[in-house]
């Protein structure tokens, strides 16, 4: 096992299955930045351990739980059980409209990582001058009066833009609204110092609470 800690880690694949064998793996991807990283690159193979394949907050004994996003492996409470295994991507290839990657082993992948995660740090995509979704995450979201609204929660793509989930404050008495993740609606407001997100603008919000 590495020694390098859960946390640092961020999702980018889904191992789905092997197309032939344990050199390649079937993944779906998470946003964009496994097809955007220079091959060939070293990653890790997360596996948690009694877990679902949906990686959604997880919740044992003692309260403790795991919330494993697209933002990272996120504790908040105590460590959970998991192994992580290195591997090193070769290639990227697209069988029958799937994601296939070419790997090697720095050690023995079992059978049972079907369902684990390709991981990377979290530090290789903050050097990156691309806006990745766990640079937003969670940002607060203002109207263009400079009111509040809420806070950016989820991001989907689909085949013409993305689409950003906006948890809503409770005062709007509205859970969540989408909006398309296109200049015309939205806006990236960055700090001056760090170069890193401050917030994020939304301009006509309302007419998304009816769509």
């Amino acid at each position: 096992m590495s020694k390098i800690g859960l946390e640092s880690l961020i999702p980018i694949g889904f191992i789905q299955d092997f197309f032939v064998n344990k050199n390649e793996l079937i993944v779906s991807t998470k946003g964009d930045s496994l097809q955007e990283i220079e091959i060939p690159f070293d990653a890790f193979v997360v596996q948690l351990l009694g877990k679902g394949r949906n990686f959604k907050t997880k919740q044992e004994k003692k309260n403790i739980q795991y919330d494993v996003s697209s933002e990272g492996f996120i504790r908040t409470s105590q460590l959970l059980k998991y192994r992580i295994f290195k591997i090193r991507i070769l290639e990227r290839v697209i069988r029958k409209k799937r994601m296939g990657l070419f790997i090697e082993f720095y050690e023995p992948l079992p059978d049972t990582i079907i369902g684990s995660w390709v991981c990377i740090p979290i530090q290789v995509l903050e050097q990156k001058d691309e806006l990745y979704f766990f640079k937003i995450k969670n940002k607060e979201v203002y109207d263009t009066k400079g009111n509040l609204i809420g806070n950016v929660f989820d991001y989907m793509e689909t085949s013409a833009h993305g689409i950003l989930e906006i948890r809503l404050i409770p005062q709007l008495k509205k859970k969540n609204i989408l909006v398309p993740f296109v200049d015309e609606f939205c806006q990236i407001v960055f700090h001056e110092d760090t170069k890193g997100v401050s917030k994020i603008i939304i301009k006509d919000w309302e007419y998304f609470l009816e769509t």
